[in-house]
């Protein structure tokens, strides 16, 4: 059996190379730099959160996002299981959706003037 496991090299490119849509106050949300700490565990701390993905199967991970500004420290936003068509795309889905759901969660906070 193939063992859970992400790509720090596809971590680092989708990373860097990925921009969401600016605002409709025309602001861009900021990226999400993604990090592999082991083989089933990559992490992000983009301003005001803090996410854990945790590879679940080959072809399934676990999101989890948390509030990290000083007033919600640690307050949740988004717990997601991602499922992938593959070994291969694992780490490409799991940041695409984790990173969308941390810029949905900026955006809201954008539109109140309070993206951190």
């Amino acid at each position: 059996m193939t063992q859970p496991r992400f790509d720090s090299d596809i971590a680092h490119d989708k990373g860097t190379a990925t921009f969401a849509p600016m605002s409709d106050a025309g602001n861009r949300p900021p990226k999400v730099h993604w990090v592999v700490t082991g083989p089933s565990v990559m992490g992000s701390s983009p301003p005001g959160a803090h996410i854990r993905a945790e590879a679940k199967s080959v072809n399934s991970s676990r999101v989890t996002m948390r509030d990290a500004r000083p007033d919600r420290w640690h307050a949740h936003i988004a717990d997601v299981t991602v499922w992938a068509s593959g070994p291969e795309p694992l780490t490409e889905e799991t940041i695409a959706v984790a990173s969308a759901i941390y810029w949905s969660w900026w955006r809201a906070l954008d539109m109140h003037g309070e993206a951190p």
